[in-house]
């Protein structure tokens, strides 16, 4: 929830024309994308370890809220992209207020980037094992408590979970693409 609503305002502040240091902003928050996860899990536990946030709840949603931001970010503002800026300056010129216009002309038009970058961003969150398994310390997360089995003992619990995330990454995956077909419509 906190990568979708950053993720969203990043995207507004990405896509507008207002911010000088787009690019930068942009290639900051995609760098998750790029950088190997054991790389970016090592250096979240360099920067958690002095402030004792290892093994706690806030530092494993912090992580997993910057792991998920590229995936909010990329669709929401390929969907920004499509919306015709006239009819915000429509909404503003009849008197709504730049909240107001926002919330009630820009987001209903956006809402399919922002419903398929968080199918992505869950997805992505939910999956993560490497970030996990340096971050989380002993709070139990489903893919460390998966990992876990495998390691010490074979379980056919764990053969029956994994066949149930299958099926349900892979129907995120078909309601993502739905809403992507919707919006190039």
């Amino acid at each position: 929830m906190l990568a979708v609503l950053i993720g969203t305002l990043a995207s507004v502040a990405v896509v507008g024309r207002g911010v000088r240091a787009r690019g930068a902003l942009r290639a900051l928050i995609i760098s998750p994308l790029i950088v190997p996860s054991i790389v970016l899990a090592l250096g979240i536990y360099s920067v958690y370890a002095p402030w004792r946030l290892t093994g706690t709840t806030a530092g494993l949603v912090a992580a997993h809220t910057v792991l998920a931001l590229p995936f909010v970010l990329l669709n929401v503002s390929a969907v920004l992209y499509k919306v015709d800026v006239n009819l915000e300056r429509a909404a503003r010129i009849s008197g709504a207020g730049p909240v107001r216009a926002f919330l009630c002309v820009v987001l209903p038009l956006i809402w399919p980037g922002i419903a398929s970058g968080s199918i992505f961003a869950f997805l992505t969150s939910f999956d993560e094992i490497v970030i996990a398994m340096f971050v989380a310390g002993s709070a139990p997360t489903l893919p460390k408590v998966m990992f876990e089995g495998i390691q010490f003992e074979l379980n056919p619990v764990v053969a029956a979970v994994s066949t149930q995330l299958i099926v349900v990454s892979t129907g995120a995956l078909l309601a993502a693409t739905w809403l992507r077909q919707r919006v190039s419509q």
